[in-house]
């Protein structure tokens, strides 16, 4: 795939999420953005953990603390071996996740 029409596809899936989230329908845009990473994951491990680092915030709403940490293990899996700055988001994502279960000590470790 090339990179643009897979940026593409990502800002589309963004955007996509972004309008259902803004019309209330949080759970569809969840879903907008999970649906996008699993078609982006084989041709673009990035713009994949992009979209569930994009989720995580999400996932709190629609399914509680668990659901997060799920999207953020997920995300940092995909982005092990890519950008550097992209590790870090998922990382930072983590740790937030961490948090909102109750694990404070082990975000901290992420943060770091």
């Amino acid at each position: 795939m090339a990179p643009m029409d897979s940026l593409d596809r990502l800002s589309e899936r963004r955007q996509r999420a972004q309008a259902l989230v803004g019309a209330g329908r949080i759970g569809e845009g969840l879903a907008s953005l999970l649906i996008g990473a699993d078609e982006l994951e084989a041709d673009d491990r990035d713009a994949a953990a992009r979209l569930r680092i994009d989720a995580g915030q999400m996932g709190l709403y629609v399914a509680g603390p668990s659901r997060p940490l799920e999207l953020a293990e997920s995300a940092l899996s995909a982005a092990h071996d890519g950008d550097p700055a992209l590790r870090a988001m998922a990382l930072i994502r983590l740790g937030d996740a961490l948090m909102w279960v109750g694990r404070p000590a082990e975000a901290q470790v992420r943060w770091a």
